[in-house]
């Protein structure tokens, strides 16, 4: 039986559960294995998954000097994530 891939943006905040910060070129090389070929995994998508998230609270920008932004998972972020995927 095939594997379910989680929706879209599921899987933009899922890719944060590492603990690690990343930016939009990092999450874009994560999900390129399970959506290759999907017209919906792009540079653009993922930049307006990762505002999205950061809106609702999910993602958080943490401070430091980066020349791209790099987004991190807010605790209630993981929380929900987690929760969204059935952990």
């Amino acid at each position: 039986m095939a594997k379910v891939k989680p929706p879209f943006r599921l899987a933009v905040a899922a890719a944060f559960l590492d603990g690690a910060p990343h930016g939009m070129a990092e999450i874009l090389d994560l999900l390129q294995k399970n959506y290759a070929g999907e017209k919906i995994c792009t540079p653009a998508n993922i930049e307006d998954s990762l505002q999205s998230l950061k809106a609702v609270g999910i993602l958080t920008i943490p401070p430091g000097d980066s020349p791209e932004a790099r987004y991190a998972l807010s605790r209630n972020g993981r929380e929900r994530t987690l929760k969204a995927l059935g952990c």
